[in-house]
């Protein structure tokens, strides 16, 4: 997984692991964006097919990196669902 990133100190600024935890992820909360808001122009088969990032979905915690301001950044798998499912 982190095998093009070399650890330059110790302890690294990644960890894998293993094994993978199951987690619930709030999308609202893990993706940043400014939400569109009604009657923007975004095309009603956007707003009804687009992916939904107003709900919590199951997934796979696999690793944590560190980014260069200190907070850690989670590397997972999991399920992105379409507003229509």
């Amino acid at each position: 997984m982190f095998e093009d990133w070399p650890a330059m100190f110790d302890p690294p600024a990644r960890r894998e692991v293993d094994p993978p935890q199951p987690v619930t992820v709030n999308l609202a909360r893990a993706v940043a964006r400014t939400p569109a808001k009604l009657g923007t122009g975004v095309p009603l088969r956007v707003r009804a097919g687009g992916l939904d990032l107003d709900r919590r979905v199951p997934g796979l915690l696999l690793a944590w990196a560190r980014v260069s301001t200190g907070e850690w950044l989670c590397w997972g798998d999991g399920l992105l669902l379409t507003v229509d499912q």
